[in-house]
């Protein structure tokens, strides 16, 4: 036997032994999809296709091709390392270039499951905007019932979702958002912020005037006035300026007072070894510094907690940034030794508090929830779901949303604990008996139950998991937090916005500067969009370095 006959066994024997385990492939993948035939056929006709690809992605994922992988690259074939959308077709065409034909069984193709993709996020979200991929989701604050131009403003800047969170605020609250979401345009314009002041020393105003203040640290400050129309004086000032109710404004002709402000949140400055006691009564706490007398205090909103709470269980505050051990427990009140805190040790209100030794029997709707229902049935196009953390849950959401006659309203599954991504495959499936589902990926409670370390893994599968049963994804938690906050973005906080790319929506949360982070994030995602859809690289000329 001559050298090119043993070249061309050998060639034979990899491409045969290639061929027969990509046969076993397709054979897995089929065999799961028949074993939960039932799942697939309770699912809405809409999603049949979806929850298949999905089923074979579970078989595909179940068992260890690493090596397959390598031994594929090394003949210039695929890795089925970008198979999500339509997993058997890319096995199928690797089988068929290893010159094996495998009697097709029911699948997606490679069209089919990119356009799937597209059309539940379009279902889901609406149409796309132009020039980028991901949409824009914005919690919106409380002023946001008291200030349409400022939802106006968030519209016209690129927020494509508006969401209601209602863990916090009142259904009045909550029904005068979503009025005013409904009434934005992109063509209006937003107005700056205004205080009260006395209609007299108004008229007396002119542009080019000079009015002075000494501002809350007892800094000189002076406005230019810019413009002037009845009722109203627009003026600006170049140096940070902390006002408050009763502060003194000075031109040169007559003096006012500002009138009432809005209450400015407060927050509690904790330290490691500082004591605090979590309650059920939520009347504000009062501004407290460590080592004060007295004890700090916050409410908890859950009373599910209280029951549950064990001396020695950690509790975790505001995403994992302050830790701490429960030493004591009291009718309807636990008490915390914080462990950790981050530099300042600022504790605001709103902030999320994690029990992860705690199996809290906590439903995921309750009565609490009803007017919120109503509200949405009235005026939103999804729901967004928290503390799943099996299919039952599911389950019951949609029997009260049936109950209420809002069936129409989509589900966003919000994937926050541990058992609610242990257990996502039979949740996807059992939400996808519904035409309209997503999956938003919160990161923050995320990274306290299954430990920061693991996050960017847990955030990955929970992307390839949606991508194969094509369910568009919500990047959330943090994103742009402190250009939010304080108009500054940091380099991490950009770079994590632009991996936000890979997701269908990305969500903001509040902060005095969200109009600032929506324009950025507008921004980042249109670059993105000619870099990267999904984990698939975008190949566009590159205008870097055209001189070489």
């Amino acid at each position: 036997m001559n050298e090119l006959e043993v070249s061309a066994l050998w060639e034979q024997r990899w491409r045969d032994d290639l061929a027969r385990e990509v046969g076993e492939l397709v054979t897995a993948a089929s065999d799961y999809a028949a074993e939960h035939s039932p799942e697939l056929a309770a699912v809405d006709r809409v999603h049949r296709d979806d929850a298949l690809n999905l089923l074979h992605y579970l078989a595909l994922r179940h068992r260890d091709v690493r090596d397959l992988q390598r031994r594929l690259t090394d003949h210039g074939l695929s890795s089925l390392g970008r198979s999500e959308a339509h997993v058997l077709a890319t096995v199928l065409a690797v089988a068929e270039t290893l010159g094996r034909t495998i009697p097709p069984p029911d699948h997606v193709d490679f069209a089919g499951g990119r356009r799937a993709l597209d059309r539940n996020t379009d279902r889901l979200f609406g149409p796309r905007p132009v020039h980028r991929v991901p949409r824009i989701m914005v919690t919106l604050p409380t002023e946001a019932a008291h200030d349409a131009a400022m939802v106006r403003d968030f519209a016209e800047k690129g927020m494509d979702v508006a969401r209601i969170n209602g863990a916090h605020d009142e259904p009045d609250v909550w029904e005068a958002m979503a009025r005013h979401v409904e009434d934005s345009s992109p063509a209006a314009t937003s107005v700056p912020t205004t205080v009260a002041v006395d209609d007299d020393w108004l008229a007396a105003c002119a542009p080019g005037d000079r009015v002075h203040l000494r501002d809350t640290r007892g800094s000189p400050r002076t406005f230019v006035v810019t413009a002037c129309r009845p009722g109203v004086v627009e003026a600006e000032v170049w140096d940070t300026t902390y006002i408050e109710t009763g502060t003194r404004l000075c031109n040169d002709r007559h003096t006012t007072t500002i009138g009432q402000l809005p209450a400015v949140q407060q927050h509690l400055v904790l330290a490691p070894g500082d004591l605090l006691r979590v309650t059920e009564d939520m009347t504000p706490a009062q501004p407290w510094r460590s080592g004060m007398a007295g004890l700090a205090s916050i409410g908890c909103s859950r009373p599910e907690v209280f029951a549950a709470m064990r001396t020695g269980q950690r509790v975790m505050f505001d995403d994992g940034r302050f830790t701490a051990v429960v030493e004591e427990v009291r009718p309807g009140a636990f008490v915390v030794r914080i462990r950790s805190a981050p530099a300042g040790g600022r504790l605001r209100a709103d902030k999320g508090i994690n029990v992860p030794d705690s199996d809290l029997p906590i439903p995921v709707i309750g009565d609490r929830d009803t007017a919120l229902l109503g509200i949405a049935a009235a005026h939103g196009d999804m729901l967004g779901l928290s503390f799943l953390r099996r299919k039952e849950d599911v389950d019951a959401v949609i029997d009260r949303l049936d109950q209420l006659g809002a069936g129409r309203l989509g589900l966003l599954l919000k994937i926050e604990t541990i058992g609610g991504f242990e257990h996502l495959p039979e949740i996807l499936l059992r939400a996808m008996r519904r035409p309209r589902v997503g999956v938003m990926i919160a990161r923050g409670d995320l990274a306290v139950e299954s430990s920061f370390q693991r996050l960017a893994e847990v955030q990955e599968e929970i992307l390839w998991l949606s991508e194969a049963a094509h369910v568009p994804v919500v990047w959330a938690t943090e994103v742009l937090d402190q250009l939010a906050r304080t108009g500054r973005p940091s380099r991490a906080e950009i770079t994590d916005a632009a991996m936000a790319q890979r997701a269908e929506c990305v969500m903001l949360n509040k902060g005095s500067f969200v109009a600032v982070a929506i324009e950025t994030l507008d921004d980042i995602l249109r670059r993105m969009s000619g870099h990267q859809r999904k984990k698939a690289a975008l190949l566009r000329p590159l205008r870097s370095w055209g001189g070489w």
